[in-house]
């Protein structure tokens, strides 16, 4: 991996798993709402997809950690970037691991 893919991909990852987990709330809300037909299930797919957005950014903090370049400011770089964004997953999935994803429509 070239070291602009190996400092940009944590972040590249976390903002593609935010915008898919932030995504899927929108679908799920208009689902609820009646504004799209029944294409999504409960909030167990927010669920699944909160936790394969977690494992994904461990895998690739995993991945960077045990592949080195040689370069130490690139690899420390990477791992602490890594972390980062690692933390950032962590800290969006949690809301959506355990909160309701949308409220009831008004009648």
């Amino acid at each position: 991996m070239t070291t602009v893919l190996r400092i940009a991909a944590p972040f590249t990852l976390w903002l593609i798993g935010f915008s898919l987990i932030y995504g899927l709330h929108g679908a799920i809300c208009a689902e609820r709402s009646g504004v799209m037909g029944s294409i999504l299930g409960s909030d167990r797919a927010m669920g699944i997809a909160a936790m394969a957005f977690v494992a994904g950014q461990a895998g690739l903090a995993l991945w960077l950690r045990r592949d080195r370049t040689g370069d130490t400011f690139v690899d420390r770089l990477s791992d602490v970037l890594a972390i980062a964004a690692l933390i950032a997953a962590i800290w969006i999935a949690i809301p959506a691991m355990v909160l309701p994803v949308c409220d009831p429509p008004a009648r």
